[in-house]
């Protein structure tokens, strides 16, 4: 029946209905493939990241137990790509909510925002925009030797050459004198 209802796209039924087929089987194999369809199942219940993103909190939740419990699992590498998916639409909510905050011109509250995605998902693919956008927002905020710091900082851990060129000149024209207004184009 989970089956069934899983290959239907029923997913917030398939998902009942693998908790209880997990919970009362005695087939150890099916119980490692049921457990895994009800990490399939909650990730596929999850939000666009710009929806509240507590289905993806929980589906997190279910892929990194499922990850615990079966370590030597057919279904490993798959249930990691769904956490990394999972960690990215969580990386990608807090950064769109800091491009908001700068658009506003609220420097201190985007960077809070950034932040948070530099302290717990800096293994997405979104983070040397954050180190990026952390630079900028410094910089918006006249703030020019703490982005310099922050660049000297992460120098070493940006992932792409272009984006870690990119934020050295930034701060250069900065220092130079060029508007920041000039800069904000960035962020129509």
């Amino acid at each position: 029946l989970a089956e069934s209802l899983y290959n239907l796209q029923e997913y917030e039924e398939a998902l009942y209905n693998y908790d209880s087929y997990a919970r009362s089987s005695q087939d150890l194999q099916l119980i490692e493939l049921s457990r895994f369809r009800l990490c399939q199942c909650a990730y596929e219940l999850t939000n666009n990241y710009y929806k509240d993103q507590g289905t993806t909190i929980d589906a997190l939740d279910k892929i990194e137990i499922f990850l615990e419990d079966y370590m030597d699992s057919d279904y490993y590498k798959e249930a990691l790509e769904l956490k990394v998916k999972a960690r990215y639409k969580l990386a990608k909510k807090e950064y769109e909510s800091a491009r908001l905050y700068m658009k506003l011109g609220e420097y201190k509250a985007a960077l809070i925002y950034l932040f948070e995605v530099l302290n717990h998902y800096n293994d997405t693919e979104i983070i040397d925009d954050v180190r990026f956008m952390i630079i900028f927002a410094y910089i918006l905020d006249d703030k020019h030797d703490l982005a310099m710091d922050f660049y000297n900082l992460q120098i070493n851990n940006f992932k792409d050459i272009k984006k870690r060129d990119k934020s050295i000149t930034l701060i250069n024209s900065t220092s130079k004198g060029v508007k920041r207004t000039d800069y904000l184009r960035l962020f129509k």
